[in-house]
C-alpha cells in the first residue's frame, strides 16, 4: 500500500514539475502572440504561462510536502540539501502567486487610502 502511494505522490509531483518547466520556459520566451484575439480578455502567451503558474502555485506546494512527508526527506541523511532540492518547482511556481498577491494588496491599500 505504501509503494502505491508512493508511486502516486511521485507521479502528480512529476506531472507538478512537467508544468512548472513548460510554463516557465514559455514565460521566458516572452511571445506577444495572442491565441484567441476575439476574447473578452485577450492574453498574450507570456501572461497565460503567469497566470497558469500562479493558479499551480498552492497544488505544487501541497506536493512538495507530501512528498517529503511521503519519503521521509525530514529524517534523511542531509534532509536540508534534500528539501531544498525538492522544493525548487514550488518555488519557482511561487513568484508569480506572491506578485498576484502583492500587486492585489498594493491596489487595494491605495483605494483605503484615497477614500474608495
Amino acid at each position: 500500500m505504501k509503494k502505491i502511494v508512493k508511486a502516486v505522490l511521485t507521479l502528480i509531483y512529476g506531472i507538478g514539475v512537467g508544468c512548472t518547466v513548460y510554463y516557465g520556459i514559455k514565460f521566458c520566451m516572452h511571445s506577444t502572440y495572442v491565441a484567441n484575439p476575439d476574447a473578452m480578455l485577450p492574453f498574450m502567451e507570456y501572461e497565460r504561462a503567469f497566470g497558469i503558474m500562479a493558479l499551480g502555485c498552492p497544488f505544487m506546494i501541497a506536493s512538495t510536502i507530501s512528498m517529503i512527508w511521503a519519503y521521509g526527506m525530514h529524517k534523511a541523511e542531509h534532509p536540508k540539501r534534500k528539501i531544498l532540492l525538492l522544493s525548487v518547482p514550488a518555488v519557482l511556481d511561487a513568484i508569480p502567486f506572491l506578485f498576484i498577491i502583492l500587486v492585489l494588496v498594493i491596489g487595494l491599500a491605495k483605494d483605503v487610502i484615497r477614500g474608495w
